[in-house]
């Protein structure tokens, strides 16, 4: 319940004139969420204020088309959770996403158009201090939606979480999960009238035989890594999946993740030879058994 809430004061349409006449104190906002002046620069980083169900919430605003070319992965995947992280929060689980979410207040949509931003960061805090949450919300230019990520997190010590509490680190069956691979292959190769499926396998390839696990042991969440990238492709695509719809960031955010934690080439990319949309359309093409 108390998740469904944070995430109705998040998403929900509410109108600012309600609360016209009534001053609405700004709420205190943590440090940036980059650290270092050339990331804020890459980003384009600004800031600014919104008024959602009453509260003055504190935007960190980011333009992630100047110089990702639209790729917010990056800030999905490493820079968000870190973030939490240094605030002291342990992030409790995988980030839930509504996309497309035609609910966002139009006050943050007017915040990001002001400041020619595709993305809004706040941090917000609960009553009882046990559910507080980051909400991320970006538009996409190319398919015009907006889209809205929201990560929970407590105050718990990692330190103090003993190994037997961390996930494990496979959470499928690698036979089933193959399954899905070759189902996508042939949906790829289109009856035979294609080569992109063969190509796209022979690219996974790589991340199982040459894409071992580098230094880090865990992921952002806290989550043991498996011992080769090809694993954590599936294991990442599966998570996607089991969310809902895939899209374009879902698939840059796998690719980020496995040149990060793998001794994959620095260009290496799972949606070869294709788009990211490509990719991820032939996903959803393909219904969903829980592999």
């Amino acid at each position: 319940m108390k998740k469904q809430f944070a995430l109705i004061c998040c998403l929900t349409l509410f109108s600012v004139s309600l609360f016209a006449g009534k001053p609405v104190s700004k709420e205190p906002s943590p440090l940036s969420v980059l650290e270092s002046e050339e990331e804020k620069k890459s980003w384009c980083e600004t800031d600014g204020y919104a008024i959602v169900l009453g509260r003055n919430l504190h935007y960190w605003l980011y333009d992630s088309y100047l110089y990702h070319d639209g790729d917010i992965s990056e800030l999905i995947n490493e820079i968000v959770p870190k973030w939490f992280q240094s605030m002291d929060y342990f992030v409790v689980d995988d980030y839930e996403v509504s996309s497309p979410n035609k609910n966002l207040a139009d006050s943050v949509k007017k915040l990001m158009l002001d400041n020619d931003s595709d993305v809004s960061i706040t941090f917000v805090k609960t009553e009882d201090g046990k559910s507080d949450y980051i909400c991320v919300n970006s538009y996409d230019d190319d398919a015009k939606i907006y889209s809205t990520y929201i990560f929970y997190g407590t105050k718990a010590d990692r330190a103090k979480i003993s190994p037997a509490e961390k996930k494990v680190k496979t959470s499928h069956d690698n036979g089933n999960a193959e399954e899905f691979i070759k189902e996508l292959v042939k949906v790829l190769n289109k009856n035979g009238k294609s080569t992109n499926g063969d190509k796209f396998y022979e690219n996974l390839k790589i991340a199982k035989n040459a894409g071992k696990l580098g230094t880090k042991t865990e992921d952002s969440y806290g989550d043991l890594l498996p011992d080769n990238a090809y694993d954590y492709i599936i294991r990442y695509i599966q998570k996607c999946r089991s969310k809902g719809p895939v899209n374009k960031y879902s698939i840059r955010a796998i690719t980020h993740g496995t040149r990060a934690y793998y001794n994959v080439p620095q260009n290496y990319k799972i949606a070869v030879p294709m788009s990211d949309s490509s990719l991820a359309d032939a996903m959803n093409s393909i219904p969903y058994k829980n592999y």
